[in-house]
């Protein structure tokens, strides 16, 4: 990843799957070109058990869990494995292989950092094809750390700083974790609220981009931070990425990959 803290991923291991596909942020991009002169920066509900429900307002840590609904099976139709093709049949897989959910996941990556908050998290795939949880963890200083969570029976896997960053990175994060106001889970909730039944497998706390909302409205997020929260349906597991304002919790804009 070099030195920014989210702008590649470390090597993944060999036979590696991705399942639903994550847009590099614009303000990672700019990372990434400053490093190239000089180190510097730029500018569920979750998924076990019950039903979700809205927390109050909190900050991006410390929040309730939210849970969404348990292993869904996929039976007949384009439930079916065998029905599906592509990225789509790769994400009923992995999510019906999970047992630890969203909000448990969020929990307890932000345990392992002394006054973490979450910047990022994603159900993805690690050696011999089982399913993790693989987040970064902002300490209060800005500094990330990533933790990897066996999704299946919540050990985790591995908890480290990440190398190579800088104190322009460190800013950045910080800037991000202090303005947002909406918790990884209520941004959860919101997200699913849009999608009953939906399962949450990646959430990451960006700038916004100033792409058109769904009401055709550019920038109405201003310049405050977003959640982007990306939920499979059982079904027909296609996968629905939603920005959610970080502030007032406003959902600026929903796209659908049905690959």
């Amino acid at each position: 990843m070099g030195f920014d803290f989210l702008n590649d991923r470390p090597a993944r291991p060999r036979g590696r799957v991705r399942v639903f596909r994550r847009g590099r942020p614009a303000w990672l991009l700019c990372g990434a070109a400053a490093a190239a002169v000089l180190v510097g920066g730029c500018g569920d509900g979750g998924g076990g058990e019950g039903a979700a429900t809205s927390p109050p307002a909190a900050t991006a840590t410390g929040s309730p869990r939210t849970e969404q609904p348990g292993s869904p099976g996929g039976t007949g139709g384009t439930g079916a494995t065998g029905n599906l093709t592509g990225d789509r049949a790769e994400r009923q897989a992995l999510v019906s292989a999970s047992k630890v959910g969203y909000g448990q996941a969020v929990d307890d990556a932000v345990a392992e950092v002394d006054g973490g908050k979450l910047v990022d998290i994603e159900l993805d795939r690690g050696r011999g094809s089982d399913p993790v949880w693989e987040a970064k963890i902002a300490a209060p200083d800005g500094t990330v750390h990533e933790v990897t969570l066996d999704a299946v029976s919540g050990d985790v896997l591995r908890s480290q700083e990440e190398s190579g960053q800088s104190d322009d990175d460190r800013k950045e994060v910080t800037d991000l974790i202090t303005r947002a106001e909406v918790s990884p889970d209520e941004a959860g909730t919101t997200a699913t609220g849009r999608k009953k039944g939906g399962r949450v497998i990646g959430a990451e706390l960006d700038h916004h981009d100033g792409q058109e909302d769904h009401d055709g409205q550019e920038g109405r997020g201003g310049g405050n931070p977003v959640w982007k929260v990306e939920v499979v349906t059982p079904g027909d597991w296609n996968l629905t990425t939603y920005d959610i304002d970080a502030v007032s919790g406003d959902v600026l804009s929903e796209s659908v990959d049905r690959d």
